[in-house]
């Protein structure tokens, strides 16, 4: 029994344990608000990255215009087959 007590004495005499406790709690306290923070966040930009996915599918589907085809008399295809 007055080993344990000689222990505990020692124990609390002991600042070395208490700083480490103080860290951890702060790095957990730490960990908690960026958590928080990060998932606000993750929310707040879920909207425009849907917006952003959405129109750059449209934008792939989407058919391209056709071009107008060339009409073989060195003119581009523009039409304009009575001028010269």
């Amino acid at each position: 029994m007055a080993m344990l007590l000689r222990w505990y004495r020692s124990f609390r005499r002991d600042d070395d344990a208490q700083d480490l406790v103080e860290y951890t709690l702060l790095i957990g306290f730490l960990t908690l608000a960026a958590i928080g923070l990060l998932s606000q966040v993750g929310v707040n930009v879920q909207g425009p990255w849907t917006t952003a996915q959405t129109t750059m599918a449209v934008a792939t589907t989407a058919p391209t215009p056709a071009a107008d085809p060339p009409s073989g008399d060195g003119h581009g295809g523009h039409g304009d087959h009575d001028r010269h």
